[in-house]
């Protein structure tokens, strides 16, 4: 192949060059080719990653004899015209055969299908080829009613299909009445438990009706388990370390409240917590907002009381490790950081 640039003419291939310019699927490629038919098949294949079983064409149509037209190239011809291949097409034969072995097919599918009624052999007339053609449309008819039968009776299994699920779903409908009963009022609590007891079932049992279970009834039962020591709180201690603290919050549930902590400086924060926080996460959350090191802070707790007709104030350090509700905090505690001096830290490391 020879070729010259069109912005320098100076520059221009020297002699015939082994290398021709193919085009496939809109793709063009500058491709090295070589005697052999085959090997310029294989660089071909890889150069535009076409499979390798694929029957590949090569067409050209820039020589002066093709006049225009794309003419493939045999194998046989390619060895001696490939040096003067300059601009190359490439087409994989098999989508031409598919459609040449398509139109084929077809028509003899038509050939073949009327000539039973047709070519009647002899001592049989035009009515003897009738009931074929009509037991081929019974055949067809039964196909489609066959079919129209299926699916009418899809829509059938629907119903029981929806009938299984309501069915399933039915025990949650039951449990309403519970939960009305459970939201009548604060007054009827006592009700229902006594409707647990051994004594005194018959009275709410037959309130309830018939379709309340067992199922349906122990739900009520939790709620209530965990309601009823809120309604009768009575106050421990359950720390024995200082009799002065006051007692400790109830253990049914942890509600949250407000606490007040003053620092050395007195400035005043408020912070949210429950009786089951430790006592370091309150202390760290109170140093990061006076902006004091926690390292050196403790959490103290002022307890008043009255002595001898006169109120005397006594201070109890709270353990980091201990909880709200051990130390006996609540939102009427008085709560303050003291903190450590340098020198207190000092003293120990001189009298060493």
């Amino acid at each position: 192949m020879h070729f010259i640039s069109t912005i320098n003419p100076m520059s221009k291939s020297e002699g015939n060059i082994p290398v021709s310019l193919f085009s496939f699927n809109e793709k063009l490629m500058f491709i090295g080719i070589s005697e052999d038919y085959e090997d310029t098949i294989r660089r071909v294949t890889r150069a535009f990653k076409i499979a390798e079983n694929a029957d590949i064409l090569l067409r050209i149509s820039t020589l002066d004899v093709c006049k225009g037209r794309e003419v493939v190239i045999d194998e046989s011809a390619y060895s001696v015209m490939w040096t003067a291949l300059d601009e190359i097409t490439v087409v994989i034969d098999e989508i031409e055969a598919q459609n040449q072995t398509q139109v084929p097919e077809a028509s003899r599918a038509r050939e073949t299908l009327p000539t039973p009624a047709v070519t009647p052999t002899a001592g049989q007339s035009d009515t003897d080829a009738d009931p074929v053609r009509i037991d081929f449309l019974n055949v067809v008819e039964e196909a489609h009613q066959s079919e129209e039968e299926e699916i009418n009776e899809e829509p059938v299994e629907e119903p029981k299909v929806t009938d299984g699920e309501d069915s399933f779903y039915q025990p949650p409908r039951s449990a309403a009445p519970v939960r009305e009963l459970e939201t009548t009022g604060d007054g009827e609590e006592p009700k229902l438990q006594k409707k647990f007891k051994p004594t005194g079932t018959g009275s709410i049992l037959s309130d309830a009706g018939p379709s309340m279970t067992s199922a349906d009834i122990i739900p009520a039962v939790k709620k209530e388990n965990i309601v009823q020591p809120i309604a009768s709180t009575s106050q421990v201690p359950r720390r024995e370390r200082s009799p002065q603290r006051p007692n400790p919050a109830p253990t049914g549930d942890d509600p949250r409240f407000d606490i007040t902590v003053t620092d050395p400086d007195n400035h005043i924060a408020q912070f949210k917590t429950r009786g089951k926080h430790p006592i370091r996460k309150v202390l760290a959350a109170a140093c990061k907002s006076f902006s004091i090191p926690y390292e050196r802070a403790h959490l103290m707790l002022a307890l008043s009381f009255e002595d001898d007709g006169g109120m005397q104030t006594e201070e109890f350090e709270c353990p980091p490790e201990d909880t709200m509700s051990q130390c006996g905090v609540d939102t009427n505690s008085k709560l303050f950081i003291r903190v450590d001096e340098d020198n207190e830290e000092e003293e120990p490391a001189d009298s060493d």
